[in-house]
């Protein structure tokens, strides 16, 4: 489907909203939770213990090998390899992968069932979200505030979110599938979002 992204009324950064086009795909109804990291990677990492709770403290590169790791244990293509400290990501593979800001902001905004809330799911983000009002400064399990139109949960707080992408600045052309690129350096800036349980409710628009 198409929609708009960013904002033209808040911060700098949110700004030029332009329309973007994706193709259809897949994305998880929660976050991973700490059982699911320490199933597959075999270590714990998280500062706010709680086996149902989502993983924390963990980097970007942490989530290409999770990713692959979980590809191969379903017997699908793996989606990520590395020369070096590039990251390479096959297009044509049908594994596990992070997705990219426009995949993420879309499926955050509800799809094309997307109500138009300020919030994932919401207009008030204590329906949605943990964050520094009502979280106490730690994470929740997952799953358990409402979920939003696509029935996605978590998209607004909790932990903040990857993304594929390496953060730069909008543009206003209209574009399709932005920012799938095959190619980016462990050591780039990525995109963070959604917000998470220490920040404001600005942090999970």
């Amino acid at each position: 489907g198409s929609f708009i992204m960013g904002s033209d009324s808040t911060e700098k950064e949110e700004s030029p909203s332009h329309e973007v086009e994706l193709s259809s795909f897949y994305i998880g109804k929660y976050l991973i939770t700490q059982e699911q990291w320490f199933e597959y990677m075999n270590k714990t990492c998280s500062y706010n213990r709680g086996n149902k709770n989502p993983v924390e403290m963990v980097s970007w590169i942490d989530s290409i090998i999770f990713c692959n790791i979980l590809s191969k244990a379903e017997g699908l293509s793996l989606c990520y390899f590395k020369r070096e400290k590039d990251i390479y990501y096959d297009i044509h593979a049908n594994g596990y992968r992070l997705p990219s800001e426009a995949e993420w902001e879309f499926a955050a905004k509800g799809g094309i069932g997307s109500k138009g809330y300020l919030y994932s799911g919401s207009n008030n983000p204590f329906d949605i979200g943990w964050f520094k009002d009502n979280s106490d400064k730690c994470t929740h399990e997952v799953g358990l505030l409402e979920a939003n139109e696509l029935g996605i949960y978590d998209m607004s707080g909790n932990v903040y979110e990857y993304c594929w992408d390496v953060f730069k600045l909008y543009t206003k052309e209209k574009k399709k599938n932005p920012n799938i690129s095959e190619y980016c350096k462990e050591s780039d800036r990525h995109v963070l979002r959604g917000g998470n349980c220490h920040g404001f409710s600005n942090r999970l628009r």
